[in-house]
C-alpha cells in the first residue's frame, strides 16, 4: 500500500490574513538590576513605597497564626474532614494586599510560615479563610494596633 502525500488544508483565516515581516527585529531581553543607581536608592526593594523593615521584624517574631489550627478540606467522597497544619519553616512575613498593587507593610500582613503563605497563594485569600476560619484583615488590623502599643513606628 502505497501512501501519498497531501498538503495540510489551511484554514480560512490564514488565507485572507496578510503575509508576515521578515525582517523584524526580536525584541532586546534584559535582566534585571542587582546593582547600580536604583537598587542603593529603593534599599534593594523592588517596591520600595511602604517598606517598614520594622513592623516586618515584628511580625517575624511572632508564630505562624495556622500553627496547630484545624481547617476543613472537602474530601474526594463529598465529604468534610478535619486536618491540621504542620510549619515548614520559620515565620515569614505574608502580605494581603500585594506591595506591587500598593499595599503598605503597616496593617497589612500576617505571620505564616512557607506552608501557609504558599496555601495562601495557590487557593486564594477568600478560600483559604474559609478553609482556616480566619479573616486575614482583622488578624493584620489588630496586629499593627499591637505593634503601635508596643512603641513601633
Amino acid at each position: 500500500m502505497t501512501i501519498y502525500p497531501v498538503p495540510k488544508p489551511v484554514p480560512v483565516a490564514e488565507k485572507d490574513r496578510p503575509p508576515r515581516q521578515k525582517n523584524r527585529k526580536p525584541l532586546k531581553r534584559t535582566r534585571l538590576k542587582s546593582r547600580g543607581s536604583r537598587t542603593k536608592k529603593s534599599g534593594g526593594h523592588l517596591f520600595p513605597r511602604n517598606v517598614d523593615l520594622a513592623y516586618r521584624a515584628f511580625i517575624r517574631t511572632l508564630p505562624c497564626i495556622l500553627a496547630g489550627r484545624m481547617g476543613r478540606v472537602f474530601g474526594p467522597d463529598s465529604y468534610w474532614f478535619t486536618e491540621i497544619h504542620l510549619c515548614t519553616s520559620r515565620t515569614r512575613c505574608c502580605h494581603l494586599r500585594a506591595r506591587g498593587a500598593g499595599g503598605p507593610d503597616v496593617g497589612n500582613t500576617w505571620p505564616g510560615c512557607d506552608a501557609a503563605h504558599d496555601e495562601q497563594h495557590r487557593i486564594g485569600i477568600p478560600a483559604f479563610q474559609k478553609r482556616w476560619n480566619l479573616k486575614l484583615e482583622h488578624i493584620a488590623a489588630g496586629l499593627a494596633l499591637r505593634y503601635q502599643e508596643t512603641g513601633g513606628m
